[in-house]
C-alpha cells in the first residue's frame, strides 16, 4: 500500500512537471495564428497565362487538441493532492517527550504547522532572551516583581575638587607672599550601588533551548508517525474534466 509520505515526496515534483506541461499550451493557445490554416490556388484567365504556385498553411494547433493535452498533463497532480488531502483527515499522532505525551491524537496538518511555529517563533523568541553579566555575582532579589535578580552592594567614594592656596614665598618686609592656588582632591561622600536585571542566567536559557529543541523533535517524530498512514487512491479528476470538456 501507498503510503502518505510517499504522496507528500512526489506531489511537488508532479505538480512541477505539470505546470511546465501546460504552460506552452496557454501561450499557444493565445495565438491565433497556431489555429488558422491556408489553401490558395491560383488560375490565370488566358489560356498560357502566368502560371503562380499554391500557397498553403497548415493548422498547427486545434482546441481539441490543447484540451487533451491539459487534461493528460494534470489529471495526475489533481489525483496526487485529492490522496493527499484525504489521507490528511485520517493521519493522526501524539506528542511524547521523555515518555510524556504533552499533546494527544492531533492531525498531520496541525503537526506541520505546530513545528514551523516552534522551530521559528518560540526558539526565535529563546535565542533573543539575554542572560544575565557572568562578571556580577547574582542572587534572587526581594522585590515584589518575579524574575528580578540583584547584586550585592558596593561602596565607592566620591571626591570634589577643591581650591587651596599653597604659599611658595613667605612674606618679607619688602614683598608680599607668594601664593598658588591649587585644586585638590577631597573625599566628598560614598556611593553605595546595587545592581537589578531582569535577565536570566546562562543556565536557564540553555535549559529552555534544550527543552524546545526535544519538543521540536517528538514533534518531527510525530509528523513522521502520521504521515506513515497508508492511504487510498482517489481518482477525481477524470469525472471533472468530463464534465468540463464534454
Amino acid at each position: 500500500m501507498t503510503k502518505l509520505n510517499q504522496i507528500i515526496a512526489i506531489e511537488q515534483g508532479e505538480k512541477a512537471r505539470a505546470n511546465k506541461a501546460t504552460a506552452p499550451l496557454f501561450h499557444a493557445a493565445k495565438n491565433a495564428a497556431l489555429f488558422a490554416g491556408l489553401s490558395r490556388t491560383y488560375e490565370p484567365v488566358e489560356d498560357g497565362g502566368e502560371q503562380l504556385p499554391d500557397e498553403s498553411a497548415r493548422v498547427q494547433w486545434t482546441v481539441e487538441q490543447i484540451i487533451g493535452e491539459f487534461i493528460k498533463a494534470s489529471v495526475r497532480q489533481i489525483d496526487l493532492t485529492a490522496t493527499k488531502d484525504q489521507t490528511n483527515t485520517t493521519a493522526f499522532a501524539q506528542v511524547t517527550v521523555d515518555g510524556v505525551t504533552l499533546i494527544p491524537l492531533v492531525p498531520v496538518t496541525f503537526l506541520l504547522t505546530f513545528e514551523k511555529y516552534l522551530s521559528q517563533e518560540v526558539r526565535g523568541l529563546i535565542e533573543s532572551l539575554p542572560t544575565l553579566d557572568p562578571a556580577q555575582d547574582w542572587t534572587p532579589s526581594s522585590s515584589e516583581r518575579s524574575g528580578i535578580w540583584e547584586t550585592g552592594t558596593v561602596q565607592r567614594h566620591r571626591t570634589k575638587k577643591v581650591v587651596r592656596p599653597i604659599e611658595l614665598a613667605p612674606a618679607t618686609d619688602k614683598h608680599p607672599a607668594q601664593v598658588q592656588l591649587v585644586n585638590e582632591d577631597v573625599l566628598a561622600g560614598y556611593w553605595k550601588e546595587k545592581k537589578f536585571s531582569g535577565a536570566i542566567p546562562s543556565a536557564r536559557k540553555a535549559e529552555l533551548m534544550d527543552r524546545v529543541e526535544r519538543l521540536i523533535s517528538a514533534v518531527k517524530a510525530a509528523r513522521e508517525a502520521a504521515n506513515d498512514t497508508e492511504v487510498t487512491d482517489l481518482h477525481v479528476a477524470g469525472e471533472v474534466f468530463e464534465y468540463l470538456f464534454a
